[in-house]
């Protein structure tokens, strides 16, 4: 088990988990459990749909790269270019927007038992789930600590097998400057990464 971050996720890691959503404009193909209030189900559309034109546009950017010509964005959360790390880092980005363009169901757990304080959501590899904590449903839809933030977090866990090693941007950013192999597996680089391409 990944450790708790007060802002962020607690990850179950087991290997093999297929998590797919609606390639449409709005999450249609998500599967709500009794405990999903309309308010919640509202909400959690809302945030997928926000996620899949910024998952497109990243992969689109990072497609589009070269170890020799990467760009200051993707030094800031990744590092200077290299082989393997780019690849990494392409096939992450990559397999988040393919999730998000697939027509595949899964189920969203509204406020599971297991949510800690301040914990936003929960992954498990190995089964076709995820998890939406009360800190979620508190969250705005874009920025820092958001909806639209937590999901691509979380989705980067289930493509990718990403880790938590570290939360936050500054030290998102340290990481990336003195252990790139580390950023390309963490999941806010990613996040932070998704998000700021986005708002260019």
């Amino acid at each position: 088990m990944s450790s708790i971050h007060p802002h962020k996720s607690f990850t179950i890691l087991a290997l093999g988990m297929l998590l797919a959503v609606a390639g449409q404009a709005h999450a249609t193909n998500l599967k709500y459990d009794a405990n999903c209030t309309k308010e919640h189900r509202t909400s959690t559309n809302e945030a997928f749909a926000r996620i899949t034109p910024i998952a497109k546009k990243a992969a689109n950017a990072v497609d589009g790269m070269t170890v020799e010509k990467t760009s200051p964005l993707y030094e800031t959360w990744f590092g200077k270019g290299n082989p393997t790390r780019l690849t990494r880092v392409q096939s992450t980005i990559d397999g988040v927007r393919d999730l998000l363009q697939s027509k595949e169901t899964f189920t969203v757990e509204c406020v599971p038992q297991r949510c800690d304080h301040g914990t936003f959501a929960l992954t498990t590899h190995g089964r076709d789930y995820i998890g939406l904590c009360a800190a979620f449903f508190k969250a705005p839809l874009t920025g820092e600590d958001s909806r639209a933030g937590t999901l691509l977090h979380e989705l980067t866990h289930v493509v990718a097998g990403t880790q938590d090693y570290t939360y936050g941007r500054t030290n998102a950013q340290k990481r990336a400057a003195g252990n790139p192999n580390e950023a390309i597996d963490n999941a806010d680089n990613y996040e932070f990464f998704m998000e700021d391409l986005s708002a260019k």
